[in-house]
């Protein structure tokens, strides 16, 4: 990437935290609703780029439209933004959503693009200067600059999803939802593309992203882990923790062995019906104050309790040999 990111003068830090989000649609000519999303519960923290993850119709973007504030119907959840109930209209404000697909006018350069994008979000309460300002930070930040002649029809994969995050950074959201952001990118791009997102989390913002099924390489630039099965969630926590907690189920994941891949199979129940333990796990933790899945909160403690026990005990014998 070109350049670094570079912070705002505006710096916003907001921590995104919903509780007992549930989602039914209707079942068509059958009686009743489909549950697609049951009392789902967790924190997004500023500063942290967050992996929803999940297998093909767990609910990953569902849950994210939900908090986005793009599904309301069928809908039941307690959103919060730093603590304090959601307020829809300020929360459009602060936040901003970047689909799947990039619904971009083929005829448009990208410096024409950035340049309408800085005059509808930014408005009249902004002078040209300091929307050009902004304008120059955000393609500098995103590699842009030198292509800033460049038609969107002459634009790589790579280069369209980059331009679709950057029209949503002039005016400098706060939190940013990107659905499935490696969606048709090679493995080189993909990689650019999070180790981007990576760099605006790292800025302070809040940043959350589906994702279907990231290489090893790829999961390991995600700071929080929020994984999906049928509907609930079965994981959250670090990258670091996610083996270790599979662990403590008598799940191991082999040898160099991609993680991700092997926590989609335990999700698919691929390994039995284990996905309804980690759930209840999952739930258990949830009413603790770190909210950072089950071994985050648990196993660290017993770790930390066996290393104070050697220590106790090796004192105990030095004292005796003394003696």
């Amino acid at each position: 990437m070109e350049g670094q990111f570079i912070n705002d003068t505006k710096k916003i830090h907001s921590t995104l935290t919903f509780n007992h989000v549930s989602y039914s649609v209707s079942n068509g000519n059958e009686k009743g609703n489909k549950t697609i999303l049951k009392e789902l519960s967790g924190r997004f923290k500023s500063g942290e780029l967050t992996a929803i993850l999940g297998p093909s119709g767990a609910g990953k973007t569902s849950l994210m439209n939900i908090l986005a504030g793009f599904k309301i119907s069928g809908t039941e959840a307690d959103l919060q933004v730093d603590g304090c109930r959601r307020d829809s209209r300020s929360f459009r404000k602060m936040a901003a959503y970047i689909t799947q697909k990039d619904h971009l006018l083929l005829h448009l350069s990208i410096n024409e693009y950035m340049n309408f994008a800085a005059q509808l979000k930014l408005g009249n309460a902004v002078d040209e200067e300091e929307q050009t300002a902004a304008v120059e930070r955000v393609m500098k930040m995103l590699g842009l600059s030198e292509s800033r002649h460049t038609r969107v029809s002459c634009l790589s994969g790579g280069e369209c999803k980059r331009l679709s995050i950057a029209l949503e950074l002039v005016n400098n959201p706060s939190i940013l939802f990107v659905d499935e952001p490696t969606s048709g990118l090679d493995s080189a791009s993909s990689l650019q593309c999070i180790e981007l997102l990576r760099q605006i989390a790292h800025s302070g913002r809040t940043v959350v992203a589906t994702i279907h099924q990231p290489s090893s390489r790829l999961l390991e630039m995600f700071d929080h882990l929020y994984i999906l099965s049928g509907g609930k969630c079965m994981y959250q926590g670090s990258v670091a923790d996610l083996v270790p907690f599979l662990a403590t189920r008598n799940l191991i994941c082999p040898n160099y062995h991609n993680p991700a891949d092997f926590v989609m199979d335990v999700a698919a129940a691929e390994h039995g019906e284990v996905s309804v333990d980690l759930v209840d796990n999952v739930n258990r933790s949830v009413n603790h104050e770190t909210n950072d899945g089950f071994f985050h909160g648990n196993g660290r403690f017993i770790c930390a309790l066996s290393q104070c026990v050697m220590l106790l005990f090796v004192s105990f014998l030095f004292f005796f040999v003394v003696s």
